[in-house]
């Protein structure tokens, strides 16, 4: 068998070389497919099963010391009066306990020499607790109960859900189906048609703990318990797609 002449063979792999840089150019050449970046948000709704209140408990004395005492034993049926009222899986317990003075303002002197200074006028020691419930149908008792036995400030009810990250997807589910259809309309009106996605991210959206209003509101009507209405809350998602066009 005659072999090939080194010419030839130079020139088929000269060839080769060309054909092989030629098709790398032509990919490096060839444009990117289209895109189309959206933005949705998706929503669901959902009653709380959860809530938080705030208690705060004050005394005031002459002393840090008599302040204290007063407080505690007002602390002591506190705790006594709405521990009886929790379930199992409810909570109580202390958030902040403080003890500082009261100022008043006072005027020294005469005539011209007259002077106000700030003079400590007593001591107030203030105790607040966090109450955890997850039967909203007996808010009304514990905020009764609670002003009944020395609370003289009450925030709250603050609303929790405890499927929260379920409800979350959800609404994420929700957002992304938007996205797609936002996506869908915008190709068509270009003439395109929506391949795949390509990119997808979520943005943040605080659910903030919700307070007594529009959802759930402490009515006026005089009763014998304070009536609490519960409603539904609205749980949010946002999503940015990108989805690659073709004709």
């Amino acid at each position: 068998m005659r072999s090939l002449p080194l010419r030839m063979i130079l020139t088929v792999c000269l060839l080769t070389c060309l054909i092989a840089g030629g098709a790398r150019a032509a990919d490096k050449t060839a444009p990117e497919p289209a895109t189309v970046e959206v933005e949705a948000e998706g929503e669901v709704f959902a009653k709380p099963d959860q809530a938080a209140l705030f208690f705060h408990l004050e005394t005031e004395a002459a002393t840090a010391q008599e302040a204290a005492a007063a407080n505690a034993r007002l602390s002591e049926g506190f705790l006594k009066a709405l521990k009886a009222l929790l379930g199992p899986e409810e909570s109580l317990k202390t958030l902040t306990y403080h003890i500082f003075p009261v100022y008043q303002q006072v005027e020294r002197g005469q005539g011209q020499k007259k002077v106000q200074t700030q003079e400590v006028q007593g001591y107030r020691a203030r105790h607040v607790f966090e109450v955890k419930v997850k039967d909203l149908g007996r808010l009304g008792k514990l905020l009764d109960t609670g002003v009944e036995h020395g609370a003289t400030r009450v925030r709250g009810p603050f609303f929790e859900h405890s499927r929260l990250e379920e409800l979350q997807q959800q609404a994420a589910a929700k957002a992304l189906t938007k996205a797609r259809n936002l996506a869908d309309a915008l190709a068509r009106a270009g003439g395109l048609k929506v391949r795949r996605l390509k990119q997808l991210s979520t943005l943040s959206l605080p659910q903030p703990l919700r307070a007594a209003g529009a959802e759930m509101r402490m009515l006026a009507a005089p009763a014998p318990e304070t009536p609490v209405e519960v409603g539904e809350e609205s749980i949010r998602a946002r999503v940015r797609a990108v989805f690659e066009l073709t004709p």
